[in-house]
């Protein structure tokens, strides 16, 4: 489980990283839906790793 949070925070990064770096509108949408969607489960898994 610590594994999957952990990986959720460095696709955070690299996800947050593309948003930065591209002027693209369309990746800018796409990244920032990802970001919401990676956030989340992040939030839930460091519930269920709490819980464990």
């Amino acid at each position: 489980m610590q594994a999957q949070v952990d990986t959720h925070l460095l696709l955070k990064e690299s996800v947050s990283a593309l948003l930065s770096a591209s002027s693209h509108k369309h990746v800018k949408n796409v990244a920032n839906l990802a970001l919401a969607t990676i956030q989340e489960h992040t939030e839930r898994s460091q519930s269920i790793l709490a819980k464990i």
